[in-house]
């Protein structure tokens, strides 16, 4: 995801938005904006790495067709409001990378939530997760690339 892609992603999580994501965290606004800001990067990053591997990049864009069209943009509050974000973005980014002793679970949401680790299935990374993936399965249907073009710097 380009830095356009994320410039765009940013504003729809600013607002209201923010404040769903400081009551499910049980934190402030402003630290919810801080961790909404360093979370979105840190979930890019997470998928350029799982792309990298050996199949990961069709299976980034199988699932992107399969589960992610990006309808969950058009109604981001009720996602964040309805309590399942953490769910699915367990599922989301699930596994450790290969080499990543499984205890680093939730570790990108950690990186950002720090003494919050253990309750990463609530931490920003894996509220957001679904919503990063919506927003590339929108850029895919709107702009057809093949997988290779999902994370090109033209984004």
């Amino acid at each position: 995801m380009s830095a356009s892609m994320m410039d765009a992603l940013l504003p729809l999580l600013e607002g209201g938005n923010v404040l769903q994501v400081s009551r499910q965290l049980g934190i402030g606004e402003a630290q919810a904006s801080t961790a909404i800001k360093a979370a979105v990067p840190l979930l890019m990053g997470a998928l350029q790495r799982q792309t990298a591997s050996s199949g990961g990049l069709d299976s980034l864009a199988g699932a992107l067709d399969r589960d992610h069209d990006g309808s969950i943009l058009d109604d981001i509050g009720g996602f964040l409001g309805g309590g399942v974000a953490g769910a699915a973005g367990a599922g989301i980014l699930g596994r450790p990378p290969a080499g990543q002793p499984t205890e680093q679970r939730g570790g990108l949401a950690g990186q950002v939530h720090g003494p919050r680790r253990r309750q990463h299935s609530q931490a920003p990374g894996h509220m957001l997760a679904p919503l990063v993936m919506g927003a590339l399965g929108r850029a895919k249907r709107q702009e057809p690339t093949g997988s290779g073009g999902l994370f090109s710097s033209k984004r």
